[in-house]
C-alpha cells in the first residue's frame, strides 16, 4: 500500500525497525528506486563486510555508544553523501529514527537524526520539496520462512512546512517533525504501546485475531482489535476463515513428505548455524536469508550428486536438484502454517 506521490521526487523513507537487515530488503522489494539505507557503523568492521553492503548501497551511521563518542563526528561523511542524492532526486535515503531494532510490535523512541539530515538538506536548497515518507514494515512472523509481509506507504510530510520553525528556533522544529512524523508511522503499523503491559496486551490480541485472504484488510482489522484492548472493550472473537484442508492437500501430501525428509539436512545444518551464531534474535531472519541464498543450494547440490551415484544417472540427479526447491516451497505453502507471533 503506498501514497501515489511517495515514491516520487526527493523522498525519506523513514521506518520501523524490527527486523534488522530484512527491513531494508522488504523497501527494496516493494517499491522500485534504488534505496541508499543509513545502516550501523559496526557492521561495516571488515573489508569484505564492507564491499557487501557497498554493494546493497548501505552507508553507516555512528552512535556514541557502539562506536565512542568522537566516531559520531564521521556522520557528516555520510550526511553529506545522503544530501548529495537527495539534492540531486537521484535516490531516496532510508532511515530508521528509532535507531535500533526490536522484534516488539510497537514504535519506540524516535531519535532527532532523520530531522537533522531533512532540515540540513533544506538549508542547501529551502525551495526542495523534501518529503519523508512514513514507512510500516509489518511481519507476520518476524523469525519463520514464508511468513507474510506488508508493506505500508502512509501519508508523506513535507519538510517545508516545519522549516519556518527550525529557522526560529531549532529544537522546536526537530520536535514538531518528530511529533508528526510518530504519529504517522505509528498508523501504519501494529503498535501495542506501554512496556509494562505490552506482553499481556500482545498474548490477548493473539488469541482474538482471526486471518482474512486480504493482509491490508487484516492490518486494519488488527489495529481496531488493539485500540479495543487498550480500551477495554468488548472484543467478538471470531473464527479464522481460513480454509480447511483440501482435496489438493491430502493428494500431494506424499510429495509433501518426501520433500520434507529431503530438506531435513539443510534445516538440520541453518539451525545448528544458527544456535551458534545468532545471539541477537532479530538477526535470525538475515541469517536464515544468507545461508538459504548460500549454503543450502550447496547442500542440495550435494544430495543430488549422492542421487546421480546411488542410481546411477546424472539426469536423475539434476531433476532432483532442481525439483527439491520448488517441493519445498509446496510444502510450506500447502503443509505449513506459519503462526503469527
Amino acid at each position: 500500500m503506498r501514497e501515489p506521490d511517495a515514491m516520487k521526487g526527493t523522498v525519506i523513507f523513514a521506518g520501523n525497525h524490527q527486523n534488522s537487515f530484512m527491513d531494508p530488503l522488504a523497501v527494496v522489494y516493494t517499491q522500485p528506486r534504488i534505496t541508499y539505507f543509513l545502516t550501523r557503523a559496526d557492521v561495516f568492521s571488515n573489508r569484505v563486510a564492507r564491499f557487501f553492503l557497498d554493494l546493497l548501497a548501505m552507508l553507516p551511521v555512528y552512535r556514541s555508544e557502539r562506536n565512542g563518542f568522537r566516531s559520531v563526528t564521521k556522520n557528516e561523511e555520510t550526511f553529506a553523501v545522503c544530501r548529495k542524492y537527495l539534492l540531486e532526486a537521484s535516490h531516496p535515503i532510508g532511515i530508521y529514527p528509532e535507531a535500533n531494532h526490536n522484534l516488539k510490535r510497537s514504535l519506540r523512541k524516535l531519535y532527532p537524526g532523520v530531522a537533522r539530515l531533512a532540515f540540513s538538506t533544506l538549508d542547501l536548497n529551502p525551495n526542495l520539496d523534501l518529503r519523508i515518507v512514513p514507512t510500516g514494515v509489518n511481519y507476520s512472523n518476524h523469525t519463520s520462512f514464508r511468513g507474510d509481509l506488508l508493506v505500508i506507504y502512509g501519508k508523506s510530510i513535507k519538510v517545508q512546512d516545519y522549516y519556518s520553525t527550525y529557522l526560529r528556533d531549532e529544537n522546536e522544529g526537530i520536535q514538531a517533525l518528530l511529533d508528526i512524523l510518530r504519529v504517522r508511522m505509528s498508523d501504519v503499523i501494529i503498535d501495542i504501546p506501554g512496556q509494562n503491559n505490552y506482553d499481556e496486551t500482545h498474548e490477548k490480541w493473539l488469541e482474538s485475531r482471526s486471518d482474512e485472504s486480504n493482509l491490508y484488510t487484516d492490518f486494519k482489522r488488527d489495529k481496531e482489535l488493539i485500540f479495543n484492548i487498550l480500551n477495554e472493550k468488548r472484543i467478538v472473537r471470531e473464527k479464522s476463515k481460513r480454509a480447511e484442508p483440501s482435496w489438493l492437500y491430502w493428494l500431494s501430501l506424499p510429495v509433501l513428505i518426501f520433500a520434507k525428509i529431503n530438506n531435513t539436512l539443510s534445516r538440520y545444518l541453518v539451525n545448528k548455524i544458527l544456535a551458534k551464531l545468532v545471539q541477537d534474535p532479530a538477526f535470525t531472519a538475515a541469517v536464515k536469508f544468507v545461508l538459504g541464498i548460500f549454503l543450502v543450494p550447496i547442500i542440495f547440490f550435494l544430495q543430488a550428486i549422492f542421487v546421480g551415484l546411488i542410481f546411477g544417472s546424472w539426469n536423475l540427479g539434476l531433476i532432483y536438484f532442481f525439483s527439491i526447491p520448488l517441493l519445498n516451497l509446496w510444502y510450506f505453502k500447502v503443509y505449513v502454517k506459519t503462526p503469527y507471533v
